[in-house]
């Protein structure tokens, strides 16, 4: 119940903040992406969408950060004297940290997850592979909550250093995919500790 409304809250942010600022592309691309999903879903799995509604509810955050790339290649621009990256002006910084948090999640959310499918079935890359699947998809609330804590530290520090929102620095990239990794590696190591206990 509480993961679907964190769920719920994040669809709604995102929608609020996306067409307030009219970045339509973007709701777009998410919402055909969430019907091309249930479809796919739907036809390969029939019944599981009606039955297990909130897990398709958890693939949100993989809709809302595939259909980012819109946003990136619209609105993302690199300025290569100051070695910055930085969005148009009048996108919502609330956006430019979804776009960017989402992206360094789920690049540190794939390299362990690749890694343990390489290394399959020595060691305990099953187990890693099991938490790194289960964090993903059955797991949407401790996603987000990370997402959004990976979005507060971008937020306080423009806020610090007393530059405009809307820009985003290489080190600030390294230190949120670092932060995605330790996030992802916690969930993992504490779901091994559950399989040993």
């Amino acid at each position: 119940m509480l993961s679907s409304l964190v769920v719920c809250v994040y669809v709604g942010l995102f929608a609020y903040f996306v067409i307030r600022s009219e970045l339509k592309h973007w709701l777009t691309g998410a919402l055909v992406l969430a019907a091309g999903g249930s479809w796919l879903l739907s036809s390969l799995l029939p019944g599981f969408v009606y039955v297990h509604g909130s897990a398709f509810l958890n693939l949100a955050v993989l809709y809302i950060t595939l259909s980012s790339l819109f946003f990136f290649v619209n609105h993302w621009h690199y300025h290569s004297a100051t070695g910055v990256f930085y969005a148009e002006p009048g996108t919502p910084p609330y956006l430019v940290y979804l776009a960017v948090s989402g992206m360094m999640m789920h690049l540190a959310w794939l390299i362990p997850l690749l890694w343990s499918s390489y290394q399959y079935p020595e060691g305990l890359s099953s187990y890693a592979l099991l938490g790194l699947l289960q964090l993903y998809f059955l797991q949407p609330m401790y996603w987000i909550l990370a997402q959004w804590s990976l979005m507060a530290m971008f937020f306080v520090v423009q806020r610090w250093r007393k530059t405009p929102l809307t820009i985003v620095t290489m080190a600030q990239l390294q230190i949120a995919f670092l932060f995605g990794l330790l996030a992802v590696s916690a969930y993992v190591v504490h779901d091994l500790l559950r399989y040993v206990q």
